[in-house]
């Protein structure tokens, strides 16, 4: 029986790292591993994992910049590892990847983000880190063909989609003619382009359909409100933060993602389980490798016009709607937590 620890920022984040860890932490006791999951900060308990299995152990209690931190944090994390005979230790981004190297266990680099995302010393940690992983973990193909160019990698690299966060949900028979988008307000996310995009659709589907943003505010509001104002988009409300994102995404009829990038956008899973057609940019990475021509549409990556009239085409088509959520129901069996959690099992006994 191995010892595995996961090593992240906080258990008590409601990040998608933190969401999907805790996934698979729970999947794994249920094989028989021990799991530890260990926090930067914050990571008292599990906001997504209430698993009694599962070991939580946190670094520092409150935040701190994982720069100024590092020498100690490495004490720190080689400490526990060595006091809980931790056999692999799994590493869940940039700065983690570099500081789990010194830990002297078997090592797994789980990389959440584009590999072509970060400034250049967040590209210098990942390119470095992979020279000594044991493996790595991707959760998109060209993220694993580029790991795989890394000059010196001699890690065993795998490609290991995210599981999906939930099971089939029955689809509401009262959608409304709403199109959902959740993320925080970031540039990451690309709402401007997306109120830009649905400022260009024609004027009768914009008074007919309603466009709605639900996410935490991380600077951008200001701009978008900006945006909505000078360009009288009033079929558009931003929601904020919500919890219950359940209720958004039954109600809705169409999906719409505008990120200028992404490492696996769990939320399109989501969407799908709730028998949402997806219109999407093809961005950088991982909309490629959820959406399927039958269940959405993909359209050039920052494209307003294309993304504008993608979203016409399923706003305007009825049965198309109906076709691609029967379909996005099927699609999201390939990503259950079962068929993936076998995939980690292989990876770790081959360790």
């Amino acid at each position: 029986m191995k010892n595995i620890g996961i090593y992240l920022e906080s258990t008590e984040s409601t990040g998608g790292v933190n969401r999907v860890a805790s996934m698979l932490a729970s999947s794994l006791c249920d094989l028989g591993y021990n799991i530890y999951f260990i926090s930067r900060y914050k990571g008292q308990f599990g906001l997504f994992c209430d698993d009694k299995r599962v070991v939580f152990h946190e670094l520092f209690r409150n935040f701190h910049s994982k720069y100024v931190t590092y020498p100690l944090e490495v004490i720190k994390l080689r400490k526990f590892v060595k006091s809980k005979n931790i056999d692999v230790l799994i590493s869940t981004g940039g700065i983690f990847f570099a500081i789990s190297q010194y830990c002297n266990v078997k090592h797994i680099m789980w990389d959440h983000v584009s590999f072509w995302h970060g400034n250049a010393l967040q590209s210098y940690f990942r390119r470095l880190s992979s020279r000594k992983a044991d493996a790595i973990v991707t959760l998109t193909e060209d993220n694993r063909e580029a790991f795989a160019d890394i000059k010196g990698c001699k890690a065993s690299i795998m490609k290991i989609n995210n599981p999906s966060a939930l099971s089939h949900v029955e689809p509401n028979i009262n959608r409304q003619k709403i199109v959902i988008s959740l993320g925080f307000l970031a540039r990451q996310k690309g709402y401007d382009l997306m109120l830009m995009a649905w400022g260009l659709l024609p004027k009768e589907l914009q008074n007919e359909w309603t466009l709605q943003i639900a996410g935490g505010d991380e600077g951008d509001l200001p701009m978008l409100n900006n945006i909505i104002n000078e360009n009288k988009l009033d079929r558009v409300e931003i929601l904020g933060f919500r919890k219950d994102v359940d209720v958004l995404l039954s109600q809705s009829s169409i999906y719409a993602m505008s990120s200028r990038w992404e490492g696996m956008p769990m939320v399109l899973l989501e969407a799908q389980c709730y028998g949402l057609p997806i219109v999407s940019f093809n961005c950088k990475t991982g909309p490629s490798e959820i959406v399927t021509p039958e269940c959405g549409i993909l359209v050039e990556a920052e494209n307003c016009q294309g993304l504008a009239d993608g979203l016409e085409k399923m706003m305007i088509d009825d049965q198309l709607r109906e076709q691609m959520s029967v379909a996005a129901v099927e699609n999201v069996k390939r990503f259950s937590i079962e068929s993936i959690t076998l995939l980690w099992d292989k990876l770790l006994k081959q360790l």
